[in-house]
């Protein structure tokens, strides 16, 4: 059976210390923003912490994951103004390995540990 986590991208925005936000895209979103959080993310995560996951999307594909952080990043820079948004750069966390049936069984079985979160 194929997986549908397997063909699916999302495009996230992070609230971060310093009221700046981080747009990024990932095909596996929890484990992303685990990476975020913990440090190990990009370097505007590991300069401001992460304090708040503040929105996730779906897309369907590569190419509508990067367009749709590309309109996020416009979005928030709206919002919060240009100084204060970054956006992602890396696709390291893009598996080229297909997703197996027990692959998705156990990502989807993670528990992701967003409450490390900063409570506000």
């Amino acid at each position: 059976a194929q997986c549908l986590a397997a063909h699916m991208y999302w495009v996230y925005v992070l609230e971060l210390q310093g009221g700046r936000r981080y747009v990024g895209f990932s095909k596996d979103v929890g484990f992303r923003v685990q990476q975020h959080i913990e440090g190990r993310g990009a370097r505007a995560t590991q300069q401001a912490k992460v304090l708040d996951v503040h929105l996730v999307r779906k897309h369907k594909s590569l190419e509508a994951a990067m367009q749709g952080e590309r309109d996020e990043f416009r979005t928030q820079v709206l919002l919060v103004g240009a100084a204060r948004v970054s956006m992602g750069r890396q696709f390291d966390d893009l598996p080229l390995i297909p997703c197996t049936a027990a692959r998705c069984k156990q990502a989807a079985l993670r528990k992701v540990q967003w409450p490390l979160l900063v409570k506000k």
